[in-house]
């Protein structure tokens, strides 16, 4: 029997969808600054994952195209992974990945680096490794006004979270900081 995981994010019309026999086939879609649909598709206990595009190819025609620059194959030594993708203020795709079990995360950009080329780049500066000191955790990435990337993160066991903002901070410079005031822990 398929396991049906349904999950929405309210801004920008972020679906994830997440179904498969074994329960480690997860899907997530979104769509880019060209209005290309696309979808990541990953599986949750290698982190092996493949990214597709919906346009017209020269030569195979209009459909899902998997593109020519993947994500690394490998992003923790072991555990689960989840995803989550998105466009960034700037237009470039985003790929959040955690491991729930550990909380420890990579964010990467698409982008064209000087040295490496056009592909996903590691992030300049990551969350921080841990969040909770116990249970699960859970990541929701929303872009606000500004453009400036948010994480939230949480623990679905407890119901405790941390909302992360990406801007540059006066005395701690650029990177992901610590929101002053959190959600109410109930």
């Amino acid at each position: 029997m398929k396991k049906i995981i349904l999950q929405f994010a309210l801004l920008f019309s972020l679906t994830q969808v997440s179904f498969s026999q074994s329960n480690n086939t997860s899907m997530c879609t979104f769509i880019d600054k060209g209005e290309d649909r696309n979808i990541l598709v990953w599986n949750s206990e290698t982190g092996k994952s493949t990214l597709y595009a919906y346009y017209e190819h020269k030569t195979d025609g209009l459909g899902f195209h998997k593109l020519l620059k993947q994500l690394p194959p490998k992003h923790f030594n072991s555990g689960t992974t989840q995803m989550s993708a998105f466009i960034d203020g700037e237009g470039d795709k985003n790929i959040l990945v955690w491991n729930p079990e550990t909380g420890k995360s990579i964010l990467y950009a698409y982008y064209e680096h000087k040295t490496d080329g056009l592909g996903y780049h590691k992030f300049g500066k990551q969350l921080p490794p841990k969040h909770f000191n116990s249970g699960t955790t859970q990541m929701s990435v929303f872009l606000d006004k500004d453009g400036d990337r948010n994480i939230l993160v949480w623990n679905p066991e407890t119901g405790k979270s941390i909302l992360y903002a990406y801007y540059i901070h006066e005395t701690n410079g650029s990177g992901f900081h610590k929101f002053n005031n959190q959600l109410p822990q109930e």
